[in-house]
């Protein structure tokens, strides 16, 4: 091999390495971002329902607590949601990395 092409295969392979390691960095920043969604709804849940339950019990009232079977059939309904939001959101990632950085899957 000529000496500057020597020298310029072994930018290109630097170069390389690089992007993938910039592009393997996106990659965890991206997904630590979508855990934070994921996770901020969760606390923002609970949240909410500390919040109602600390209300409730300021009133120095009797609470009435729901039924098993009223408890049951809203956990069912809001796991069978048809939106998952999260998951629409990491769609949405992989096609942004698919078209901008489609070495990521590598």
């Amino acid at each position: 091999m000529h000496h500057s092409s020597q020298g310029m295969y072994k930018k290109n392979i630097l170069s390389k390495s690089l992007n993938m390691e910039v592009l393997k960095t996106s990659s965890s920043i991206l997904m630590i971002l979508f855990l934070l969604v994921v996770g901020s709804r969760f606390v923002g849940y609970f949240e909410k329902a500390a919040e109602t339950y600390l209300t409730a019990l300021s009133t120095n009232k009797e609470l009435n607590i729901v039924s098993h079977d009223v408890a049951e059939k809203t956990a069912q309904e809001t796991a069978n949601y048809p939106i998952d939001s999260a998951k629409l959101f990491l769609n949405q990632i992989k096609l942004i990395l698919d078209k901008e950085e489609p070495e990521y899957k590598n």
